[in-house]
């Protein structure tokens, strides 16, 4: 914020669902937040809420995976700065839908769950997310519709895209992985 870069509103501590309701409906009918696991990381505890009708959910189903993982139900939330499909962003090679972004600033942990949001957005298609720290280190995720694994393995595309960035694999399932 000292610099002009814009920070993501949201709680910096356990969050219940009141709160978490106060932020979503503060953010008007295009809001939206991510529930995230407090002692959490590696996409575990987190899903995407757009509308209220879905928080309970989520907020129950994110406490409950962050306690299995981290032995930590605590979940805090934040204004999901959307845009993950934004227009002209989305091409189509060969008939199938690829989502591709580079998104500086954003959180590696967050790339798993910005993908599954992607791949709901498009259907069928593939989504290749690619997140830069400010010490310019990279991270990759590509997910793949379930539809299309047996064409696209979205392990052999991040390991691609891992090479790209310097790296020297990454591993996941056929529909989602990681590297970096």
């Amino acid at each position: 914020v000292a610099h002009g870069v814009p920070v993501a509103r949201g709680t910096d501590s356990a969050t219940d669902l009141a709160a978490a309701r106060a932020l979503l409906d503060d953010l008007g009918p295009d809001g939206a937040i991510m529930v995230k696991a407090l002692a959490g990381g590696g996409g575990r505890g987190m899903r995407v809420v757009r509308h209220g009708d879905d928080l309970a959910e989520a907020m129950d189903r994110c406490r409950s995976e962050a306690l299995g993982a981290f032995g930590n139900g605590d979940v805090y939330v934040e204004q999901l700065l959307d845009g993950v499909v934004p227009p002209g962003q989305i091409a189509e090679i060969n008939g199938v839908k690829l989502l591709a972004r580079v998104l500086p600033g954003v959180d590696a942990r967050d790339l798993k769950a910005m993908a599954d949001d992607g791949k709901r957005q498009i259907g069928s298609g593939v989504v290749a997310l690619v997140a830069v720290s400010e010490e310019g280190k990279g991270a990759v995720v590509v997910g793949v519709a379930d539809a299309l694994t047996k064409r696209y393995n979205a392990i052999d595309l991040v390991r691609v895209g891992s090479l790209a960035l310097g790296g020297k694999g990454g591993g996941g399932r056929p529909d989602m992985a990681q590297a970096g």
